[in-house]
């Protein structure tokens, strides 16, 4: 494998497990968690077992050095477990190796796992990556989200 091949694993903030539940709806809509906008609702197609893995741990796995300079891009959707794929990456962000995070910023879908936008927006900028609209304009973050933002390191 390759690290362009595609990796039956979910990124987290440590190894583990999760069922991850495949909407029949909307695959953007599949989760590891419950979403109780959905509650008894939303028709499953599937449930599968997959591991889950820091982006530290998969990157030495997959043998990709960290660059010397900024030079990765991510985009980071994962329907309220930004803040645990942002937590599995910290030495990829302290190395500063992405030139700008996409993240999307969802008050709803954080609250699934006890989050919310002011924590995430705080753990990126502990590591020095500051929120930018799409207008690039540095962004101030509301209690209330629903938006992706471009992280930039300062």
């Amino acid at each position: 494998a390759t690290i362009w091949d595609s990796h039956n694993c979910a990124l987290g903030d440590r190894p583990s497990a999760a069922t991850l539940e495949i909407s029949a709806l909307n695959s953007g809509w599949s989760n590891l968690g419950k979403n109780p906008h959905f509650a008894g609702q939303e028709p499953l197609l599937n449930r599968i077992e997959v591991p889950i893995m820091r982006f530290d741990d998969w990157r030495r796995q997959a043998g990709l050095p960290l660059p010397v300079r900024p030079a990765w891009v991510a985009k980071i959707d994962v329907e309220g477990c930004e803040p645990q794929v942002v937590r599995g990456m910290a030495e990829a962000l302290h190395g500063r190796a992405f030139k700008a995070l996409c993240v999307e910023v969802l008050t709803h879908t954080l609250a699934f796992f006890g989050e919310t936008p002011t924590k995430l927006t705080a753990l990126l900028r502990a590591h020095g990556y500051h929120p930018f609209d799409a207008n690039l304009q540095p962004a101030s973050i509301g209690t209330e989200e629903s938006r992706n933002l471009l992280f930039l390191a300062e």
